[in-house]
């Protein structure tokens, strides 16, 4: 019999960009004689507690839904990555406690304190500490965001202020400015314990990022053994089967992670390199499959 997987996705999010992505994983899937059924997250509304129906055998996760990931989990389906994973990748705050926890190098960060209305901050003499603990410039990022969009480079603590009352309703983190890493970084794709590729990544003229969706450019690179080893744990202390790594240059060009995606886009970096990652996946999570039922 046919093995049948899901490939979860989000209802409401339509895009060129997505569509390919599906597409690919899709055929990664069928050139290996399995069938991956797209299914929107909307369809899998069911009441808690009664049963998923026409289970598959295994679950590709490619949302940000979480209470649905969990749910799909508790009913004893594996998904690729696990709720818990793509949960701590999703807010850039529990990414950092996260890598605090492991002792993984990272950006010293302050997160935002808690507000209980979507209006701007009574208070906001705290920004005036958040400046002095971590110098200036500083970093301000949006704690859930994509594609280096609401990511900050601020003078000062005006600043500071001005981003956060445009956007009320966000919460966010503050970090040190990586300075030996201005518009560099790396990117390594992670697969179970191995590296599966890596890039390095060059953000536009002026841009202090990296992330080839602002306007950088990515090429190819073999990265130090000791970016390589951080990735590797950054996915491990997060439980991620896959994960894109995004590491800074440090003082002495020492690895510091950035971000840890748990669906990272893939489709540039196998335009970049020339491979195929969705097919290195398809390999992954049938191999663990097949592992798992034995």
């Amino acid at each position: 019999m046919m093995s049948v997987g899901w490939l979860v996705v989000n209802a409401f999010l339509r895009s060129e960009k997505f569509e390919e992505i599906y597409a690919r994983l899709i055929r990664a899937f069928s050139l290996r004689g399995v069938r991956l059924l797209r299914k929107g997250n909307a369809e899998l509304v069911s009441v808690l507690g009664t049963p998923i129906l026409n289970r598959p055998d295994f679950v590709l996760f490619w949302d940000k839904d979480i209470p649905l990931a969990y749910r799909l989990e508790n009913a004893g389906l594996r998904l690729f990555n696990r709720p818990k994973g793509i949960e701590l990748c999703d807010d850039k705050a529990m990414t950092a406690l996260a890598l605090e926890k492991a002792g993984i190098p990272h950006p010293r960060t302050i997160v935002a304190p808690l507000k209980f209305d979507s209006g701007p901050y009574g208070d906001d003499s705290f920004l005036d500490s958040v400046a002095e603990l971590l110098g200036l410039p500083l970093v301000v990022k949006e704690r859930v965001g994509s594609f280096g969009a609401q990511v900050h480079l601020l003078d000062s603590p005006e600043e500071i202020r001005a981003v956060l009352r445009a956007r009320p309703e966000s919460d966010w983190i503050f970090q040190e400015y990586v300075e030996t890493s201005f518009g560099r970084d790396i990117r390594i794709q992670t697969l179970g314990d191995k590296v599966a590729a890596a890039t390095a990544r060059f953000g536009a003229p002026g841009d202090f990022r990296s992330n080839v969706t602002a306007g950088g450019r990515m090429e190819p690179i073999d990265p130090p053994l000791t970016f390589q080893e951080a990735a590797l744990s950054a996915a491990r202390e997060l439980g991620l089967d896959f994960a894109g790594v995004d590491l800074m240059y440090g003082e002495g060009e020492t690895p510091i992670v950035c971000e840890v995606n748990s669906n990272a886009h893939f489709v540039n970096l196998d335009n970049a390199l020339g491979i195929s990652f969705e097919e290195m996946l398809a390999e992954y999570v049938l191999d663990e499959t097949r592992r798992r039922d034995r």
